[in-house]
């Protein structure tokens, strides 16, 4: 097993009683990647801290909704049907810009 593979269960931080894992954060680069255009080691360092940053505080804010239950809120579920709403239309358009060079090799 490769080193990562073998700290991906450390726990970066608590929230409230829950753990916030190396594992579950990486996961979550599949769904929100992180796009650097200057690959060096300083630039990248940072933008994964300050993307890590911002995870943690959405992590910790999700916590907080939940135990309010915001999520039974009319209001919080029609701004999350808008949301995924807009994250299905990106997720296509991403496939389709993806696909289209292949297209048009055809």
């Amino acid at each position: 097993m490769n080193e990562l593979g073998a700290n991906s269960n450390s726990i970066l931080v608590h929230i409230k009683k829950y753990p916030v894992t190396v594992k579950e954060y990486l996961y979550s680069l599949l769904v929100y990647p992180l796009f650097i255009k200057d690959p060096d080691f300083n630039t990248t360092a940072y933008r994964l801290m300050a993307n890590l940053n911002k995870y943690i505080q959405y992590k910790f804010l999700s916590e907080e909704g939940l135990q309010e239950r915001l999520q039974n809120n009319p209001t919080v579920k029609e701004d999350v049907s808008i949301w995924s709403d807009n994250y299905l239309a990106k997720m296509l358009k991403i496939l389709f810009e993806i696909q289209s060079p292949l297209l048009t090799k055809m």
